[in-house]
Parts: structure tokens; sequence; C-alpha cells
């Protein structure tokens, strides 16, 4: 007989009762599904939105930089670094900012000099109890940093200890916790290698040391506990106005010296007092320069035999030139300086050019780095070299420009030079580490670029030059297509002709066989024909046909309605009129999607224009952007900001049709 439920125990009655109740679960209202719908839909398509912008968002931050930070990995907002005029001369310095002397506060500071590298070092006296480690036992190394300073370290039987040493197959060691950090100092590698070896015996281990004179602490010691620390030796920014330009061969007699709290190689003036020291800043090739207006208004070209042939190297502005006295055909003699010398010399009597020295005081010495892409001007029959600072580059930024004409020609030679400040007057020296040195930036939009890159010379044409080649090659490209792709879908989707079919059949085959197999005999015939490196090649073709864009409007043309043109012909209309008063009206999805690819096909064609065009006449925005990639320097800021301009035509065109080419793929002819 089945027991009856109060004949069980009480806990199997309560089990059994809470199993016949129905159980709760965890669901979610109607409008709660919703949200969370919204919401995964909206994050996938923002995931995928910021997934593909993503080169768009660095290319056009990249257009707005100058190249170092587009190289640069942690400078992700354009910015302009802030710079202090070097004394008088036209350089100006990057300022960096880093904690200040005495380590409370920041202040703006020059990278003065090569990075310096320190140990961490302990007295060897002072070591106590060395335990000797197989080395096969050590886990591994870490670097321990103790009242700011570095150690050796490696742990062992879970604790911590300093590398001291080595003998044989042993590690030599001292706990952690058995250091005393008075008995550590940080000691420039430098003089280190100066220091006398000598060995120490400490307990039952020999130490291999170094005999070095530490400051208010005398001879001591020292083993080497720390790893390798590299810092950069800085001098605060307000000592930039005492620098000096001087001829690098001037420099004489280094010697390491001590500033503040660090060190500096300091030199004398071959000419200057003994006891008057520099310290060196920098050094590079300076070139001297001239505003083109003078040398157009004063400067004459002159045979070599003419020049006096005691001439002698003169100083004018640090800039050095060949000064001499020429006589002129009136019996008037002149002191004249030599300011180019023609590079090419034909016949037998070359010529240069030369200007009056009165006219030398307003010579310019600049970096010759801030010199690039100079361009040729006809002076009195003589090349000059000239440079446009109107938009300057991130590089022609390390000058004050305000000093120099926008225009300005490059004469003279090519100089050593040196950038020093007087010892003397510099009290604050001192080293910083690597990672407390920030660049003085703030947020700049250098938007510069995009003239730049737009008035860019190459050869005798510009960007702009590409941008107009581009323009008639695309809108002769639409006609031709629009002409000739229309004319033949219609004939192949509303006439009537026998072999249609095949006929169609062929055009479709077309669309199977490789571009590249016809480029020779394409190539031979407008060679023949003579239209090489003209911009006939780019789009005479479009005016034949082109098999996909035929397919689209054939089918197109399919899916209209006989009746319309029948009505039509009843009404009186030819077919002329019919195709188009009737049929285009309809075609405008169709045309759009056709005015659409053929732009993008001839606007973004690289490979024709690098086939078919030689001079930069004639060159398109595709070959164009090439020109800012060079195989010793490439202005990358440039290359993006021409890349920008190219792009921004095929993103308004797709913008305001996309109604038209979203119904002209969809093959729809008519609704309703």
């Amino acid at each position: 007989m089945a027991n009856r439920i109060d004949t069980l125990p009480t806990q199997k009655i309560s089990d059994a009762l809470d199993a016949t109740k129905p159980q709760k679960r965890f669901t979610l209202s109607l409008s709660a599904q919703r949200f969370v719908r919204f919401m995964l839909s909206y994050g996938f398509l923002a995931i995928g939105a910021i997934f593909m912008l993503f080169p768009v968002f660095w290319m056009l931050t990249a257009a707005l930089k100058p190249t170092w930070q587009i190289t640069s990995r942690d400078i992700w907002i354009p910015s302009f670094w802030h710079k202090t005029a070097a004394g008088d001369s036209v350089r100006l310095l990057n300022l960096w900012v880093a904690p200040n002397e005495a380590g409370e506060g920041t202040q703006d500071v020059i990278l003065f000099g090569s990075k310096r590298q320190y140990v961490t070092m302990l007295q060897a006296e002072n070591l106590s109890n060395i335990i000797a480690i197989p080395r096969d036992q050590v886990g591994g190394f870490e670097v321990i940093t103790l009242d700011d300073m570095q150690l050796n370290g490696l742990k062992w039987n879970n604790e911590n200890y300093v590398l001291v040493g080595a003998d044989s197959d042993n590690l030599l060691v001292v706990a952690l916790s058995g250091i005393d950090m008075l008995d550590a100092v940080v000691v420039p590698k430098t003089q280190i290698r100066g220091g006398e070896r000598t060995d120490v015996a400490v307990g039952d281990y020999t130490l291999e040391a170094r005999l070095l004179e530490i400051e208010d602490r005398g001879m001591l010691s020292l083993i080497e506990a720390g790893p390798n620390i590299e810092l950069s030796t800085v001098l605060p920014a307000a000592y930039a106005e005492n620098a000096m330009l001087v001829p690098l061969g001037d420099l004489d007699d280094k010697k390491l010296l001590p500033i503040g709290d660090s060190e500096a190689d300091q030199y004398t003036l071959l000419n200057g007092s003994t006891d008057e020291r520099y310290i060196l800043i920098e050094q590079a090739d300076w070139r001297p320069v001239i505003g083109i207006d003078v040398l157009n208004q004063h400067a004459f070209t002159i045979p070599s035999t003419d020049f006096e042939a005691a001439a002698e190297p003169r100083i004018f502005n640090n800039g050095v030139f060949q000064v001499g006295n020429y006589t002129a055909d009136d019996g008037a003699t002149q002191e004249v300086a030599v300011v180019v010398q023609q590079e090419i010399q034909t016949g037998a009597n070359p010529t240069m050019l030369v200007l009056p020295v009165e006219y030398l005081d307003s010579v310019k010495v600049v970096l010759s780095s801030s010199l690039l892409e100079p361009y040729p001007v006809n002076v009195d029959g003589t090349a000059v070299r000239v440079k446009d600072f109107t938009h300057p580059s991130v590089e022609e930024e390390n000058i004050d420009l305000t000093q120099i004409p926008d225009e300005i020609a490059i004469i003279g030679d090519r100089q050593d030079m040196a950038l020093i400040i007087p010892a003397s007057s510099v009290q604050q020296l001192y080293d910083v580490f690597n990672s407390d040195l920030q660049r003085n930036l703030s947020v700049s939009f250098q938007v510069q670029n995009f003239v730049r890159a737009m008035i860019r010379q190459t050869g005798e044409a510009t960007f702009l030059t590409f941008f107009k080649n581009s323009t008639i090659i695309a809108g002769l490209s639409i006609v031709g297509h629009l002409i000739s792709c229309t004319m033949v879908g219609y004939a192949f989707g509303r006439l009537r002709a026998p072999g249609k079919n095949l006929l169609f059949a062929v055009v479709l085959a077309t669309m199977m066989m490789p571009g590249f197999i016809t480029v020779i005999p394409v190539y031979r015939i407008f060679r023949d024909l003579g239209m090489v490196d003209t911009l006939w090649p780019m789009f005479l073709r479009t005016f034949f046909g082109n098999a996909f864009l035929i397919f689209l409007l054939r089918q197109f043309f399919s899916t209209i309605p006989m009746e319309l043109e029948e009505a039509a012909r009843i009404d009186g209309a030819s077919r002329l009129q019919t195709f188009f008063r009737i049929l285009l009206p309809l075609l405008t999805p169709a045309l759009a999607t056709i005015v659409i690819f053929s732009f993008l096909w001839s606007w973004n064609n690289l490979f024709d224009a690098a086939i078919y065009l030689n001079s930069p006449r004639n060159y398109t925005v595709a070959i164009g952007l090439r020109q800012f990639l060079g195989m010793y320097q490439s202005d990358f800021n440039l290359l993006m900001a021409a890349a920008t301009i190219v792009m921004l035509p095929t993103v308004l065109l797709f913008f305001f049709s996309q109604r038209y080419f979203i119904e002209g793929i969809t093959l729809t002819g008519m609704k309703g």
C-alpha cells in the first residue's frame, strides 16, 4: 500500500511540497529587453565604426602634425613645441619641462649635451655578512629601488639580496636588510672608469673595487651594486639668452669641469682669454643667407678672371665670403664679395655673382637643415637657390623667422658652427632622470600643412596642377562612360536584333580577361598615335564603353516596362525623344552609379598614370602623392594633408549621391 503523505517524515513532506511549487526564474520586462537589444546593437555598430574610421582619424590628425610627431608614438594630438631664442642668433632651442634643482616644482630647461650614465656603488669595507649563492639556485634578477637609488637585486629563499660580486660558480650577495644606504653613493660612469682598480677583502671573500675620490667623503673603495642609470644634463632656459655662435674650429682646450651639481665639457676660444671657458650647446652646419630683393637690386655677374687675385676671406655676421676689388669698364673700382660661384662653368671664362660689401650687413647665418627644398631664381644670368619661408615646416620653425625675410637667397659656403654659452654665466647645471623630462608642448593644429602640400613644387608643377589634371580626366571619363555605356546598354536592353545575345555574351566575356594582358598592346597603340605623356590615354578609352557599366545599364533598361515606350510611340514621340524624355529620367539611379564608379576609377588610377605620364605637368593626384616620399627624407605630414584633400571629393560625391547609388545597385528601374 502506498505511503500517504502524512505518514512520511516531516523533512520529506516539506521537500515534496517545495518540488510541487512553480520555480521562479529571472526574466526581463519587455522594455528592459528592448533596451538591452538596443545597447547591444549600437554597441557593435559603434565598435565597427571606430574600427573602420580609425585610419581616417589617424590620417586627419597626421595631416595637422609636423613630421616628427607622426613618427613619435606618444603624441596623438597635434602639438606645438615651445622654444626659446639662443642669444642674438636666429636659432630657436626646444624647451623641456623638468624638476628644478631643488626637486620642488618644475621649470623650463634646455636639454644640454648627451645622456650620461650613473651607477649606484657601495663602500666595500662596510659590507658584512656576505654569502655565496650557487648560480643555478637563483630564480631571477630584479632592480630594487631604495631611497631613490637603484640596486641589482635577486630573490633567494623568499628574501631580497643585493648582488655585490661573483666567485667562480657562485654569486656574492648581501641581504638587503643589512645594507646601510649611508654607505651608498651614485657615481658617473666616466668617473668610475678613471678610478684605480683594487681588491678588497671582506670576510672570507675578495671583492673587486675602484678607488674613487668622493666629495666630502675622501678616497673610498667602492663596488658597483646597481644597474646603469641614464640621466640627462639640463640647464635652465634663462641661460639661453647668453648663447653665442662661433666657428667650430675656434673651440680649443677641451676639459671636463664641474658646474653646479653636474659637469660638462668646457672649451676656450683660440683668440680669447684662457681663463674664460664656454660650454657647447650644439654644433651643426650653417649657411649664410640674404634677402632675394637685395641680390636683385645690387648683385651683378662678372667673369672670374676680372676678380682680383689677391681676394681674401672676410667675415660678415658670421658668414665667410671671398672679398676683393673689381674694376668696371668705366674705370671705377669697388670692393665686392663673391656670393654665388657658378656650379656649371661653360666656355673659357666662368662667371660669379658678386655683391658690394656695403650690402652684406643684412647677411644672416641659418641652420642648413632649415634650408631644404630651395628653388632656382635667375639673378643677372646666375642661378641662385632661393628658400620661401611663407609657409614654414617644422624644421624651419627651429629658426626665428622674424629676423629674416620671407624669401631668402642661399649664398656663400656651408660652415661648421658651434652654439656656446659662457661657463661663468651658468650657476645651475644638473642631471635629471629621462623619465622626468617632458616636452613643453601645447595643442596646435598645423593647418599650413595643407597649403604647403598644395604649393609644393615638383619640377614645373605643384599639387594644384595634379589636382587640375585629375579633375579634367575624371570629368571626361564620366562623360565618356555616360555616352558610350548608355547607348550600348540601351541597344542591348531595348532593341531587337539577331545575334544580340551573342554579342552581349562577348562583351561580358571581356570582364573575365585580366587587364594586364592588354597593357603592352594598348601602350603601343597610344605610342604610335603620339599620345604618351599626355592626358589622352587616361580618358580616351572611356568613350568606347565598359563591360561592367554596360551590363549594369542593360539590366536596368530591362526592368523598365515596354508599355511606357509604346505609349510614347502612340503619342507620336520618336525613338530619340522616347530615349531622352522617358527612359533617361528613369535611369537617374543607374546614371548616378556610373558617375560614382567612373570618378573613383579615374581619380584613383595610379597604374595608367605611372605608365603613360612622364612629365610633372601631366601628373595626376594618384602619382603626385608619391612625390612627398623621398630617398633620404619624406614629408609624411604633407603626404597625409595631400591625401586628405584627394579623398575629400570622393567622400563628398558619395555623400550627396548615396541614395541614387544604392538604388542603382539594386537595379530597380521603377517603383510601384
